[in-house]
C-alpha cells in the first residue's frame, strides 16, 4: 500500500531529529552502557568495504593490500548551509583518562571537501599516532599500519580489547584500537546518513605484521558491534566468492538467526566472468537463495585504477544482461544509499522509546548503587563530614538509650542490646537484692519477726525478666578484649551459719586484760571477714554493666555505620580508649571496696545506735519469752526478778560476744546500703554512663573534629576499588544526565514516540504490512532531508529553521517545488488550527482564573483550621500509638508464652503416647521393634520436659504409675538385656537374619555403644576362627608343625587381613545406616584388637618356624673375610701361605662355594627376605584400607591419608615393627654386602681385549668387569623389594645402607684394583706399561663410568611415573612412589633418599674416575705423545723466504709442494691415530671424551711453547704462514675423530650431497678455528 507523502515527510523529519540526538549520544560513549541504533558495515578483508564506503560517502579511503581499517570509523552525513568536513576521535569505552585526554584533544578545523581529500592520508597518520597505532610508510596509499596486537588485553566476554598503553611515536604502539574515528560531512546537498565501518576479517596472519591474536581480536570486535538487536548489519559480500563460503553471514546469523536486521551488499560484480555465476548472483538478489528479510543489493564501487568521474560508466554495466533483469531499486549505489537512509530513520523511530527506557533504568540502577556506597569520601572534608554524621547518629542512639526513649523506634524493638539503661537498672536491682542476701559471709542472728518480714519483701525481679536474663548471661570468652578488665567469676556462695560460735572463737583468741570491753582489732577482723565477698560481687556487677555497655556500643556502631570497613577501622581506633574508660569504672568500684573494708569503720548515721539497741532489746525479749506466763486476759507477763536475772546473770565473755555481734550487725546494715548506692552512683552512673568521660562518649563529633588527616584517611578513606566503582557510577549518571538534555522525549511530535512501525520492513515481500516502504526513490530521501530543516523544534531554532521558504528557494525540480509548497500549506494549516484553538479557549481560561481567585481567598483560613486540627490530633494520636505499642508488645509476649505452652503440651502428649506404646508393645505382643521405635520417639522429647513436673503429673496412669523418665529407663534396661540375650543366641545359632534384626534395635533404645560392642565380639569370633583355620592348614596330623613353603605365613596373614577388610566393607553400610556416620570405627577398633591377637600368633609362629633369631645371630656375626682382607695392605716379598680367598690368589680361589658360606645360606636369606617383604606389603595395604575407613566424615577425597590411632596404638603394629621390619633391615644389610663380596670373588674381566688394532675384539662394549652388572642388579632388586614393603622404616634403613656399602665396598674394591693390580706404571723407567695392565686399567675406568650410568637409570626408574617406564612386555617396572607410600610425606622422603643415594655414589665414582683418567693420560698417552710431535715437526723449516725456496726444497725431496706443505699434519695424524685409536675403541664415550680433553689441553701448551721457541727472528713471514697451517692441521686432527672426518670428506663429489666451496687446506684450517 502506498504511503501518503505528508506521512513520509513527517517520518523523515522525525528521523533526522532523532538521528542527530543519537549521534550526540554516541559521541558521549553512551553506547558503552546502552546499545544505540546504528548501521554497521562488516565484511572480509579486501571484500570491497573501503570502496563501497567511498562510493557512499565520497571519502577516499586508502586500499592497502595488507590491511587498512585498524579501528571502527563512524561516518556521519547531514544537511547544512556550509560544506565542511570535521574529523575527531571518540575514545573507547575502556580508555584510560590519559588516553581520553590525548585522543579527545584531536579535532580538525572545518575543512573544505577538497582540502579534506588532499589531507586525508596525513589525517590518518595523525589519527593513528594519537591512538597509538604503529605505522610504516607505503608507496600505495600513503600510509600502512604496522599490525601487532601488543597493548590490548581482553576486557569482556566478547573479546573486546582495551588499550593498555598509548604512544605517539611511530613504530611503537598497537595494531588495532577500540577508539572510534568520527568523520562528519556537512553540506547543503548532503543526504543524512550515519554508518559505522568495522575492521575487516582476515584468516591468515601476515608474518611480522599481524598475529593469530589479532585475527581473533578482529572477529571479537565484529561480534561486539553486531550483537545488539538495534544494529542493522550491512554484510559486504564479494560476488566472485560463493555466498555459502562467506564467514560474515555465519557470524551475522549467530546474532540474527531470522535474518531480520541483516542487509547483504554484493560487491565486485564486474569480476564475475561466467554467465552462470552472474545468474547465481541475480538469484541471490531476488531472494531465491540465502534469504534475508532486508534483502540484497548489488553495487559496483570504484576500482583502484578508476577516478571519481567514472561513476556513470561503472553504473552502465547494470543496463546489460543479466543485471538489467533485477529491480532497479536493488541495483547501484544510489538505490543502496536511499535504502540505508530509510533503514536508519526507521530503526531510530522504532528503538528510541526503548532506548529512553533503558537509559532511565541505567540511571536508576547507578543512583541506587551510588546511594548504597554512601556519601563520597575522597578528601579530608568529606571524610570528616562522613564520620561526624556517624558520630551524630551514634550519640542519638546513646541519648535515646540513656533516656529510655524506646517508643517509635524499630531499632529498640528488634534488639535488647539497645535497651541499655533498662539493662543497667535491672542489673542494679538484682545486685541490690543479691548483695543484701548473699554478701555477708556468716548470717547474723535475727528474730522471728525479722525473718517473717524478710519473707514478705516483694521481689522486683523474676525468672521471666527477659532483659535481666539477657544482661546476666555473660561468657567472658565472647569478649577477649575485656579479659583483663571484667570478672570471670559470677557465682556467689550462700552465707553460712554459726556466727556466734565464730565470734566467741575470735574473741577468745584475741582477748586481753579488758573489763567488759573488747580489743578493737577483734571488731576490725570480724568486719573484714564478714565483708570478704564484697570485692568479687561488686566486680561481677560492674563487669555485667561493662559488658552491657560494650554490647550497646557495638550494636549502636553497627546501626550508625553501615560500611563494614569503616566500622572495623572505627572500632580498632576507639577500642583502646574504650578499654581505658572501662578500666576507670572498674577502678572506681575497687576504690569503693577498699574505702569500706580497709579504712577504720565509722559512721555518723543515727540508725547505728538505734539498730544496736534494738538488737539488744530483741535479745532480752527472746530470753524472757520462755519465762513468761499468761494472766486471765491472755497477756504474757514476767516478774521483775526475771527481768533482772535476764540482764544481770550473764558471764562477761557472753556479754562481750553478744555486744560484738550486735555492733557488727548494726554497722554492716548501714555500710551495706551505703556501699551499694556508692557503687551504682560513682562507679556505674558517673564513670560508665552519665559522667564526662564515659565509654559512651568515646565516639563523638568533638572526637571526629580532633582527628588528624592521616587518621581520617585510615578510618574513612575509600579503597581504590570503591573509588573506581564510584567513578564508574558517576560517569554512568553523567551520561544519563546528558541524555536528559540531549534526547528528550519531545524530540518526537507531541512529545510521544512514533509507533507507526514495530518491526523491520521486509524487502522480499510485496504484501508487507510495514508502514515504511520497502524502497523509495533517491530524490524522495533528499527532499525529505531538506524538509527536516523547516520544522520548528523544541530547541532554539537556527536561522534557516525559522525561514519557511528556505526549502522552496533550494528546490531544483518540479517535484521538489510541489513538495515544498505542500509543506508550507501544511504548516499554514497547522498554525491556523492552533490559533483557532487558542482563541476558542480564551473565554474558558478567563472564567477559570476568576474561580481560582475566589478559591484562593478561602484557602488561607482552611489552612489555619487544618493546622490546628492536625496538631490536636497528632498529640492524641502519639499517646494512643504509644499505648498501642505497649499493648502489642504485651500481646506478643503472651502469644509467645501460649505457643511455648502449646508446644510443651504437644511434647508431653507425644511422651505419654510413647510411654503407653512402650508398655503395650512389651506386653503380650512382644513387638520389640515397636517398643524400640517408641523409645526412639520419646528420646526426641527434650529432657527438661521429660523430667518436668507437668510430665510427671500428666503421663503416669493407673497401669504405669511411675514418672515417665523412670518408665523409659526401665524399659531401656529391660530391652537392652533382652536384645543382648537374643543377639548372642542368634550368633551362636548362626542365624544372620536375627543377628541383623537385634543389631538394628540397639541405637533405637539409646544403647548404640552396647550394640557396637556385642557386634564387634560377634564378627571377631569369625576372624579368630578364620585365623585358626589358616594356621591349622600347615600343621601335621600328629600335631607337630610340618614344613611350610615360603609363602604360607604370608598367605595366612593375607587371609586374616582380607577377612577383616571384607567384614568392614560388607558391614560398614549397615552400621553407619543405623548407628550414624563414623560409628564403624568402633567396630574396627574391636576387629583390630582381634587382629592384634591373631596376627601376633601368626608372626610368632613364623618367627619360630623360620628360626629368625638364630639367623639374625648368624648374619650379625658373619666376618666378610674376603672384603676385610682385600683392604689390608699386601704382604709382598715374604713367604708363607696366602690368606684364604684373598684376591692375591687369583683364579685359584675363585670357587663358587667356600668355607664362609657354610654358616649362612644366601638362598635361604633371600627367600626369607621375599617372605618378609610380602607380609609387610600386605600389612601396608591393610593399613591403607583402614586409614580410608577411619577418616572423619566430611573429609575431602583428595585429603592426604593419616595412619589412624587404632593402628598406631595396636599391638600388631609394634609386633610388625619388631618381628618384620627390624629383621628385614638386618638381613638386607647382610644380603647386599655379601652379594657385593661374592660379586668381586667371582669377578671376571672381558676377554680378548687388545691395543693392537689388527687384532679383533670378541667382546661387546662396554668393556667392564662382571661385578658391575651383578652389583647393580642386586641394587635394583633390593630397592624394588624394599619399596614394595611400603614401610618408611625399611627405606630409612636400607637406602643409607646401600649408599654406604656402595661407597665403601664397591668403589673401594675398584679403587684397590686400580691402585694395586692395574695401575699403568712401567717396571722399567722409560718404557711403557705392559699392554695387559693398560687394558685392565681401562676396563676399571669403564666400570666406574657404567656403574654411574646404571645407578642413575635405576633411581630414575623408581622416581618416574609408571606409565613412563615399561617392561618389554608392557608391564610397569614399579608402581609410583605415591601409591606405595600414601601417608603424609613418605613418598617425598623416599624420593629424597633415592636422589641422595645417586648423588653420593656419583660424587665418589666421579672423583675416582677423574683420577683414573689423569693417570691413564700421564702414564700412557703423554709419554707417547711427545715422540709423535717430535717426528711431526722434525723436518719443518719455517725460515723459507717464499714459494721459490719451497719449490726447490720439494724438488730436493722428490715431493710436490702440496705434499711438502702437508708434511707436518700428515705425520702428526699418522702418529696420533697409532696412539689414540687403540685406546678409543676400548673406552666408553664419556671416559674417552675426558681423556681427549686432557690430551687437548696438554697439546695446546706444547704447541704454545713451540711457537715461543721460534720467536726472535727464527721464522720468515712465509714460514709463519706455513707454521699457522701446520698448527691448525695438528689441532684439527686432535679434535676430530677419524670416523667423523672420513665421513665428511667422503661426501665430496657424491650425487645429492653438498659441494665443497673451500679447498681441502681451507677446510682443515676452518675446522681448526672452530674447534679452538
Amino acid at each position: 500500500m502506498a504511503h501518503d507523502p505528508q506521512d513520509r515527510q513527517h517520518d523523515n523529519l522525525v528521523s533526522a531529529s532523532l538521528l542527530r540526538k543519537i549521534d550526540k549520544l554516541r559521541d558521549k560513549n553512551i553506547g558503552k552502557h546502552v546499545p544505540l541504533p546504528q548501521l554497521v558495515v562488516v565484511g572480509d578483508q579486501s571484500s570491497g568495504k573501503s570502496s563501497l564506503l567511498e562510493s557512499l560517502t565520497g571519502i577516499p579511503f586508502p586500499r592497502d593490500v595488507e590491511l587498512c581499517t585498524r579501528y571502527a570509523t563512524q561516518i556521519t552525513q547531514r544537511r547544512d548551509d556550509v560544506s565542511r568536513v570535521e574529523v575527531s576521535i571518540i575514545p573507547g569505552p575502556n580508555a584510560s583518562d590519559a588516553h581520553k585526554r590525548q585522543v579527545e584533544g584531536y579535532r580538525t578545523d572545518a575543512l573544505s571537501p577538497d582540502d579534506f581529500r588532499r589531507r586525508f592520508p596525513g589525517i590518518l597518520h595523525e589519527v593513528n599516532a594519537r591512538m597509538g597505532i604503529r605505522m610504516r610508510p607505503s608507496s600505495d596509499s600513503g600510509y600502512t599500519s604496522d599490525e601487532h596486537s601488543e597493548g590490548y588485553t581482553s576486557d569482556d566476554g566478547f573479546g573486546r580489547r582495551a588499550l593498555v598503553t598509548t604512544h605517539t611515536a611511530p613504530q611503537v604502539g598497537s595494531v588495532f584500537s577500540e577508539d572510534v574515528l568520527k568523520i562528519e560531512i556537512c553540506g547543503p546537498s548532503v543526504d543524512y546518513l550515519t554508518v559505522i565501518d568495522v575492521p575487516g576479517i582476515f584468516r591468515t596472519p601476515t608474518e611480522g605484521v599481524t598475529t593469530k591474536e589479532d585475527m581473533v581480536m578482529v572477529r571479537n570486535m565484529v561480534r561486539w558491534y553486531i550483537q545488539d538487536s538495534r544494529t542493522v548489519i550491512l554484510a559486504v559480500l564479494p560476488c566472485n566468492i560463493d555466498i555459502s563460503n562467506q564467514e560474515i553471514l555465519t557470524m551475522a546469523e549467530e546474532f540474527d538467526p531470522n535474518g531480520e536486521r541483516t542487509l547483504g551488499i554484493l560487491t565486485k560484480p564486474d569480476l564475475v566472468p561466467e554467465q552462470s555465476s552472474k545468474m547465481a548472483v541475480c538469484n541471490i538478489v531476488r531472494g531465491k537463495k540465502k534469504q534475508l528479510r532486508l534483502g540484497y543489493y548489488v553495487v559496483r564501487s570504484r576500482g583502484a585504477d578508476q577516478g571519481d568521474g567514472d561513476f556513470g560508466r561503472r553504473e552502465d554495466m547494470f543496463n546489460q544482461a543479466p543485471w538489467n533483469t533485477l529491480p532497479p531499486e536493488r541495483v547501484g549505489v544510489r538505490a543502496l544509499k536511499a535504502r540505508l537512509a530509510e533503514l536508519l530513520g526507521h530503526i531510530a523511530r522504532r528503538e528510541f522509546p526503548k532506548l529512553r527506557k533503558d537509559i532511565n533504568d541505567m540511571l536508576r540502577d547507578a543512583e541506587r548503587e551510588r546511594d548504597a556506597l554512601g556519601p563520597s569520601r575522597k578528601d579530608e572534608h568529606e571524610q570528616r563530614r562522613f564520620l561526624s554524621a556517624i558520630a551524630g547518629r551514634f550519640q542519638d542512639r546513646v541519648r535515646q538509650a540513656l533516656e529510655a526513649q524506646y517508643a517509635g523506634e524499630n531499632t529498640f524493638e528488634k534488639s535488647i542490646h539497645f535497651r541499655l539503661v533498662t539493662q543497667v537498672v535491672n542489673l542494679a536491682d538484682a545486685f541490690s537484692r543479691e548483695f543484701e542476701n548473699m554478701a555477708v559471709l556468716r548470717k547474723f542472728e535475727t528474730s522471728e519477726e525479722k525473718e517473717e518480714e524478710e519473707e514478705h519483701v516483694p521481689q522486683s525481679g523474676s525468672d521471666t525478666n527477659v532483659i535481666l536474663n539477657f544482661a546476666q548471661a555473660i561468657d567472658p570468652e565472647d569478649y577477649p578484649e575485656l579479659e583483663n578488665i571484667i570478672s570471670h567469676e559470677f557465682d556467689v556462695d550462700e552465707p553460712i551459719g554459726g556466727i556466734m560460735k565464730w565470734i566467741v572463737e575470735l574473741y577468745t583468741h584475741s582477748r586481753g586484760m579488758d573489763l567488759c570491753t573488747y580489743n578493737p582489732a577483734v571488731w576490725a577482723t570480724a568486719w573484714k571477714e564478714q565483708s570478704s565477698k564484697w570485692p568479687s560481687m561488686s566486680k561481677a556487677f560492674v563487669s555485667r554493666v561493662i559488658v552491657a555497655i560494650h554490647r550497646f556500643i557495638k550494636a549502636a556502631l553497627d546501626d550508625a555505620c553501615l560500611d563494614t570497613n569503616v566500622r572495623e577501622e572505627l572500632w580498632s581506633t576507639i577500642i583502646d580508649e574504650l578499654l581505658r574508660r572501662y578500666g576507670a569504672g572498674m577502678e572506681a568500684a575497687e576504690f569503693l571496696v577498699s574505702a569500706e573494708r580497709d579504712a577504720k569503720p565509722y559512721t555518723l548515721d543515727y540508725h547505728f545506735g538505734e539498730n544496736r539497741q534494738r538488737w539488744r532489746g530483741e535479745r532480752i525479749v527472746e530470753r524472757l519469752r520462755n519465762m513468761c506466763f499468761g494472766d486471765d486476759n491472755g497477756v504474757d507477763m514476767v516478774t521483775v526478778e526475771q527481768v533482772r536475772n535476764s540482764t544481770e546473770k550473764k558471764a562477761n565473755a557472753e556479754d562481750v560476744t553478744e555486744k560484738i555481734h550486735d555492733d557488727l550487725s548494726a554497722y554492716y546494715g548501714i555500710a551495706q546500703k551505703r556501699f551499694v548506692d556508692n557503687v551504682l552512683n560513682q562507679a556505674v552512673n558517673y564513670r560508665l554512663l552519665f559522667g564526662p568521660s564515659t565509654p559512651l562518649g568515646v565516639l563523638s563529633q568533638e572526637w571526629v573534629i580532633g582527628l588528624e588527616p592521616g587518621q581520617l584517611e585510615t578510618i574513612a578513606g575509600e579503597s581504590p576499588s570503591i573509588k573506581e566503582h564510584r567513578e564508574r557510577l558517576a560517569r554512568k549518571i553523567q551520561c544519563a544526565a546528558i541524555v536528559a538534555t540531549a534526547a528528550p522525549m519531545s524530540a518526537l511530535p507531541n512529545g510521544a514516540a512514533s509507533t507507526t512501525t514495530t518491526k523491520m520492513p521486509a524487502a522480499n515481500s510485496s504484501s508487507s504490512s510495514s508502514s515504511i516502504p520497502s524502497h523509495s526513490h533517491p530524490s524522495t530521501i533528499t527532499t525529505s532531508a531538506t524538509m527536516a530543516t523547516t520544522v520548528p523544534s523544541t530547541k532554539q531554532p537556527s536561522k534557516k529553521d525559522t525561514d519557511p521558504s528556505a526549502a522552496l528557494r533550494n528546490a531544483t525540480t518540479p517535484s521538489e517545488i510541489r513538495t515544498a509548497l505542500a509543506a508550507l500549506h501544511a504548516r499554514e494549516a497547522g498554525l491556523t488550527t492552533q490559533l483557532t484553538g487558542l482563541i476558542s479557549t480564551h473565554s474558558d481560561l478567563t472564567r477559570s482564573l476568576s474561580r481560582l481567585d475566589n478559591l484562593r481567598a478561602g484557602l488561607g483560613a482552611q489552612v489555619l483550621t487544618a493546622r490546628g486540627i492536625s496538631n490536636a490530633m497528632l498529640a492524641s494520636a502519639s499517646d494512643t500509638a504509644a499505648r498501642l505499642s505497649g499493648r502489642v508488645r504485651t500481646l506478643d509476649l503472651e502469644k509467645q508464652r501460649v505457643e511455648d505452652t502449646l508446644r510443651v503440651v504437644e511434647l508431653v502428649a507425644e511422651l505419654k503416647a510413647c510411654v503407653a506404646g512402650v508398655v503395650g508393645s512389651m506386653g503380650a505382643p512382644q513387638d520389640w521393634e515397636a517398643a524400640a521405635g517408641y523409645i526412639s520417639r520419646a528420646a526426641r522429647v527434650p529432657d527438661d520436659i521429660v523430667r518436668g513436673g507437668f510430665a510427671a503429673a500428666v503421663v503416669p496412669t493407673v497401669e504405669v504409675p511411675d514418672p515417665p523418665w523412670v518408665t523409659l529407663e526401665q524399659a531401656r534396661e529391660s530391652l537392652c538385656s533382652l536384645f543382648l540375650r537374643e543377639f548372642k543366641k542368634a550368633a551362636t545359632d548362626g542365624d544372620a537374619a536375627k543377628v541383623t534384626r537385634f543389631f538394628k534395635l540397639f541405637p533405637l533404645i539409646g544403647r548404640g555403644d552396647v550394640g557396637l560392642d556385642v557386634y564387634g565380639q560377634f564378627v571377631c569370633q569369625g576372624v579368630a576362627g578364620e585365623a585358626r583355620a589358616s594356621l591349622k592348614e600347615g600343621t601335621s596330623p600328629g600335631g607337630a608343625r610340618g614344613g611350610k613353603d615360603g609363602v604360607f605365613f604370608a598367605n595366612a596373614l593375607t587371609r586374616l587381613f582380607d577377612h577383616i577388610a571384607r567384614i568392614v566393607e560388607a558391614h560398614g553400610g549397615l552400621v553407619e545406616r543405623h548407628y550414624g556416620m563414623g560409628k564403624m570405627v568402633r567396630v574396627i577398633e574391636r576387629l583390630q584388637m582381634e587382629a592384634d591377637v591373631q596376627g601376633g600368633i601368626i608372626l610368632d609362629s613364623w618367627s619360630d618356624d623360620r628360626t629368625v633369631d638364630r639367623r639374625l645371630t648368624d648374619v650379625k656375626s658373619y666376618p666378610f673375610s674376603f672384603l676385610v682382607q682385600s683392604f689390608l695392605p699386601q704382604q709382598r716379598g715374604f713367604g708363607g701361605t696366602p690368606r684364604v680367598n684373598s684376591p692375591a690368589l687369583g683364579a685359584q680361589t675363585n670357587d663358587v662355594r667356600n668355607s664362609e658360606d657354610e654358616g649362612v645360606n644366601m638362598r635361604e636369606v633371600d627367600g626369607l627376605l621375599v617372605e618378609i617383604a610380602a607380609m609387610l606389603e600386605k600389612w601396608s595395604v591393610y593399613s591403607r584400607f583402614l586409614a580410608g575407613k577411619c577418616t572423619e566424615p566430611g573429609t575431602a577425597d583428595d585429603a592426604p591419608l593419616a595412619v589412624p590411632d587404632v593402628l598406631v596404638k595396636s599391638n600388631l603394629s609394634r609386633k610388625v615393627s619388631g618381628k618384620l621390619v627390624a629383621p628385614y633391615n638386618v638381613l638386607t644389610n647382610f644380603f647386599f654386602r655379601r652379594s657385593v663380596e661374592k660379586a668381586f670373588q667371582l669377578d671376571e674381566s672381558p676377554a680378548g681385549l687388545s691395543l693392537n688394532m689388527s687384532r679383533p675384539i670378541d667382546s661387546n662394549p662396554p668393556f667392564i668387569i662382571s661385578a658391575v652388572d651383578v652389583v647393580m642388579y642386586i641394587v635394583n632388586t633390593v630397592i624394588r623389594r624394599s619399596i614394595s614393603t611400603s614401610q618408611p622404616g625399611v627405606i630409612d634403613s636400607v637406602i643409607p645402607t646401600i649408599s654406604s656399602l656402595l661407597g665403601s665396598d664397591f668403589v673401594g674394591m675398584i679403587q684397590r684394583k686400580m691402585r694395586d693390580e692395574s695401575y699403568p706404571q712401567s717396571s722399567v723407567p722409560g718404557n711403557l706399561p705392559p699392554e695387559s695392565i693398560i687394558v685392565s686399567f681401562i676396563v676399571l675406568i669403564n666400570s666406574l663410568d657404567m656403574a654411574n650410568d646404571y645407578l642413575a637409570r635405576i633411581v630414575s626408574n623408581f622416581l618416574k611415573p609408571a606409565d613412563q617406564q615399561q617392561h618389554p612386555n608392557g608391564a610397569p617396572h614399579t608402581k609410583p612412589l605415591q601409591d606405595a607410600f600414601p601417608f603424609h610425606n613418605d613418598a617425598a622422603n623416599v624420593a629424597t633418599r633415592l636422589t641422595k643415594l645417586n648423588a653420593s655414589f656419583t660424587a665418589k665414582t666421579t672423583e675416582l674416575l677423574t683420577e683414573g683418567v689423569k693417570a691413564l693420560f700421564s702414564q700412557v698417552i703423554k709419554p707417547r705423545l711427545r715422540p709423535v710431535l717430535s717426528d711431526a715437526f722434525r723436518d719443518a723449516d719455517y725460515t723459507l723466504g717464499g714459494e721459490e725456496e719451497l719449490a726447490e726444497l720439494a724438488a730436493q725431496g722428490d715431493q710436490t709442494e702440496d705434499e711438502l706443505l702437508e708434511q707436518v699434519p700428515r705425520a702428526f695424524e699418522h702418529g696420533w691415530d697409532a696412539l689414540m685409536r687403540p685406546v678409543a675403541r676400548l673406552m666408553t664415550p664419556r671416559t674417552h671424551a675426558a681423556l681427549l680433553d686432557l690430551t687437548a689441553d696438554y697439546l695446546a701448551r706444547v704447541l704454545e711453547k713451540r711457537v715461543w721457541s721460534y720467536a726472535g727472528g727464527r721464522t720468515s713471514p712465509y714460514g709463519a704462514i706455513r707454521m699457522e697451517r701446520d698448527f691448525s692441521g695438528v689441532l684439527m686432527v686432535a679434535n676430530m675423530e677419524d670416523e667423523e672426518w672420513e665421513e665428511l670428506v667422503g661426501e665430496e663429489g657424491q650425487d645429492g650431497e653438498m659441494e665443497w666451496v673451500l679447498s681441502e687446506e681451507e677446510r682443515r684450517r676452518a675446522r681448526s678455528i672452530v674447534k679452538t
